[in-house]
C-alpha cells in the first residue's frame, strides 16, 4: 500500500513536470514569432513627436495592432496567421516609416511603408535568401521598388508577395 502511494506521487510529479515543461516551451516558441502584447515607439508620421504601434496581448497567430499618432489619428492593422513567420517584427524606420520583417529558416522579407496623407504605403520590399546549398550557393538579395499597385499598410502581405513579381 505504501509503495502504491509513493508511485502515485512520483507519477503525479512527473505529469506536473511534463505539463509545466510543455507550457513553458510553447510559450517561448510563440513569443519568438509574435508581436502580440508589444508596443513599438517611433516617428511614424511626418512630425517630430513620438507615436506608437500597440499590439493586442493574445496568444493566437492572428491579432490586431493599432497605430496611434500623437494627433489622435489611429489605424488598425491585422496580423494574419503570424505562424507563417518564425521571425516576425514591426519597427519604426526612418521618420514616417514602418518596417515589417518576416523571416523563416534561411529567408527574410522586409516591407518598408512610408507615411502619406493618414496612411502608409509600401515603397520597398527586400528579400534575402541565405546560401544554404553548399559552397557554390551564393544566396540572393533582391530589392523591389516599383509596384503595379499602390499597397497600403492594411493590405495582406501575401498579396504583396504575389505582386512583387510584377516589379520593373
Amino acid at each position: 500500500m505504501q509503495c502504491e502511494l509513493i508511485v502515485n506521487k512520483v507519477n503525479q510529479s512527473c505529469k506536473l513536470f511534463v505539463f509545466i515543461s510543455c507550457y513553458v516551451f510553447s510559450s517561448i516558441s510563440f513569443a519568438a514569432s509574435s508581436m502580440s502584447g508589444m508596443t513599438v515607439k517611433g516617428y511614424l508620421d511626418d512630425n517630430d513627436v513620438i507615436d506608437k504601434i500597440q499590439c493586442e496581448n493574445i496568444s493566437k497567430p492572428s491579432y490586431n495592432c493599432v497605430i496611434k499618432l500623437d494627433s489622435g489619428f489611429s489605424k488598425k492593422i491585422v496580423v494574419k496567421n503570424n505562424n507563417d513567420c518564425s521571425d516576425f517584427s514591426i519597427n519604426s524606420g526612418d521618420k514616417g516609416d514602418i518596417v515589417f520583417s518576416c523571416g523563416v529558416w534561411g529567408e527574410n522579407d522586409v516591407y518598408y511603408y512610408k507615411y502619406s496623407q493618414n496612411n502608409w504605403y509600401l515603397y520597398k520590399h527586400t528579400r534575402e535568401v541565405l546560401p544554404m546549398n553548399g559552397p557554390n550557393d551564393l544566396g540572393s538579395f533582391n530589392t523591389y521598388e516599383n509596384f503595379s499597385k499602390k499597397w497600403s499598410i492594411d493590405s495582406d502581405l501575401k498579396d504583396v508577395n504575389k505582386d512583387r513579381e510584377k516589379c520593373k
